[in-house]
């Protein structure tokens, strides 16, 4: 017989926050208000209990359980890289198994969290933050400075990917971002907007400073040179919009799919296999498929699913790229079933960015090793049994289309 009472555990165990028989010292500068260069370093100070941080997390369990450490003598950790508000989350995390607060707050926690390894919290600030971007995309660039701010990586790349995906919500108004964050989220080959809704999104930022700017340039020289060095940065990535031929990159869970609908959109002109998508099947692949081309064509476009593949699967995109973010698949993957898939800008130099290790639920979105340029090869290797499936990629499809001059 069992019984549980765990919200009643929670409960009690929130109301004893503070006190302890360990201390944890938060320091962080404070400024005088006598005008003095001088400044005095503030102290906020949390009684917890050592057996509690000790079960949560690794790093404090060895402060405070090896004589090594001043810690385990003074009974006392002191913290100078984090805030005391993110402290105080997320040791009443630690008493509670819940967190709150304001995004920057999380983020900071979350950053925390990785430092002394209590996972459990990092994966729940995650999860929040994540929920938080779906609803509200326009807080992308927020998350993506606080996450590049504190070095959360998995954050920092959620939030870019947000913003690429969702440009005009994230970037209607002028994002308080860096120079250099700016250059990295206004990749043109990822930005979801047509041509003329980023270049007027741009000019529009470059408008506002400067009417900022002129209001107290005769006070702040230095604000001038900003404004400068600001515009010069639009102008580059307005340059760069010239190109008639830039295709509106667009977020996609079936690039392959997505093609075929280009495809239709645009009268079926020409060949679809060979112009839009190219297939290389493996020597043993190749005599289990249909020689029916219309068959060979609705694999190249994931309409239909490929019958047995036993060695390898090459899908090359001759005027498209993809910046991957993660593949699906239209039937279940059993766990006897083992596979690898690299992608390939060139086809010649191979990146491994997925090996199955396990079975995969029907339609189950697989994460990806990320990698730094677009691909145009994907190839799936199969290592043990016999694959018969379709290969949703999912990610920010960019490129040309083909297109007949007139």
């Amino acid at each position: 017989m069992r019984g549980e009472c765990k919200g009643h555990v929670a409960n009690v165990l929130s109301a004893c926050f503070g006190h302890g028989d360990f201390t944890v010292t938060v320091l962080h500068p404070g400024g005088c208000n006598d005008g003095s260069d001088s400044a005095e370093v503030k102290r906020t100070e949390f009684r917890v209990w050592s057996v509690l941080l000790s079960k949560w997390s690794p790093i404090f369990d060895k402060m405070i359980s090896s004589p090594n450490f001043c810690e385990a003598s003074e009974k006392q950790v002191v913290i100078g890289d984090f805030s005391a508000d993110a402290v105080e989350t997320f040791l009443r995390f630690l008493y509670s198994g819940t967190v709150e607060g304001s995004l920057a707050t999380l983020v900071e926690v979350a950053a925390m969290a990785d430092k002394y390894q209590v996972d459990e919290l990092l994966v729940l600030c995650t999860e929040v933050l994540q929920e938080q971007l779906t609803k509200q995309p326009e807080l992308a660039c927020e998350l993506f400075a606080c996450a590049d701010r504190f070095q959360v990586a998995n954050l920092r790349l959620e939030a870019l990917e947000q913003i690429w995906i969702h440009a005009r919500e994230a970037l209607r108004t002028r994002p308080n971002l860096s120079l250099r964050l700016l250059d990295e989220v206004l990749n043109l080959d990822l930005l979801c907007a047509d041509t003329e809704e980023i270049r007027e999104l741009l000019i529009s930022w470059g408008n506002s400073k400067k009417r900022k700017a002129s209001t107290i340039k005769e006070e702040e020289e230095e604000v001038e040179d900003e404004t400068d060095l600001f515009q010069a940065s639009l102008n580059k990535h307005i340059a760069r919009l010239s190109p008639a031929w830039r295709r509106t990159p667009e977020h996609s869970n079936d690039v392959l799919t997505s093609l075929w609908l280009d495809y239709e959109k645009a009268g079926k002109t020409g060949a679809f296999l060979g112009c839009w998508v190219s297939m290389i099947l493996g020597p043993d692949s190749a005599l289990s498929a249909s020689d029916d081309p219309s068959l060979l064509q609705k694999y190249a476009a994931n309409a239909e699913k490929i019958p047995r593949c036993l060695d390898y699967v090459v899908w090359m995109l001759p005027h498209s790229s993809v910046y991957i973010m993660g593949f699906s698949f239209a039937r279940e993957v059993l766990g006897f079933t083992r596979f690898k898939i690299c992608c390939s800008e060139d086809g010649s130099k191979w990146h491994e960015v997925f090996t199955s290790t396990g079975g995969i639920e029907k339609g189950e979105l697989v994460a990806c090793k990320r990698l730094p340029q677009m691909v145009r090869w994907f190839r799936l290797s199969v290592l043990e049994g016999c694959w018969s499936n379709s290969f949703n990629i999912h990610g920010i499809l960019g490129g040309r289309k083909p297109t007949r001059r007139t």
